[in-house]
């Protein structure tokens, strides 16, 4: 459960305690869930999705890359810094794939530098190193004991949308709910 999703589900549930919020598994938005729920919203990657299908950028989430302290190989990087890049294309790589997909934007990146990296879907220990979203990696970093890198490549940053079916563009109660999802996203200081 991502950071973004217990401050607003936290937020809601103090000011509307009746308000059941649900979240749905990361890549699953259905146009049938947004049709079938009163207040249908969802955060989401960037979609192609039908014209009835409202959005609105909500945050981006940059990449970050985070390392166990026990990984010998980055030992002598401090905490903070960069990763060369030809180290970083070697280090073994976990991956978060929400498709089964081995690649991401990580890999697009490093494919425009001639270079690719070796994934295998560990989690993040010993000598894995995993590219993470900021947010993620602020989350976890104290209690997993991780360090945290600059990415030694540009990768974009994803783009978190909210979306609603048109139909709420103006209900009131509606819009109450979106505007108290991003009021507290920007509380959360995250980049726009």
């Amino acid at each position: 459960m991502s950071a973004t999703w217990l401050a607003c589900r936290s937020i809601v549930s103090k000011s509307s305690p009746r308000v059941i919020a649900r979240q749905w598994a990361p890549a699953t938005l259905s146009t049938r869930k947004l049709c079938g729920i009163p207040f249908g919203a969802t955060l989401e990657r960037p979609l192609e999705l039908p014209d009835w299908v409202s959005s609105a950028l909500l945050f981006q989430s940059p990449f970050v890359i985070i390392a166990s302290r026990n990984n010998e190989a980055i030992a002598a990087i401090p905490d903070g810094g960069q990763i060369p890049l030809d180290l970083f294309s070697r280090l073994p790589h976990a991956i978060r794939s929400i498709d089964g997909t081995l690649s991401g934007m990580v890999d697009e990146a490093l494919k425009s530098h001639g270079l690719r990296r070796n994934v295998t879907l560990a989690v993040a220990a010993g000598s894995h190193v995993a590219a993470v979203p900021v947010q993620f990696a602020r989350a976890v970093k104290a209690q997993l004991d991780l360090m945290v890198f600059e990415p030694p490549i540009d990768v974009p940053a994803p783009h978190v949308n909210l979306y609603w079916h048109s139909r709420y563009d103006q209900d009131r109660a509606h819009l109450w709910m979106r505007s108290l999802i991003v009021t507290t996203v920007s509380e959360l200081g995250f980049p726009i």
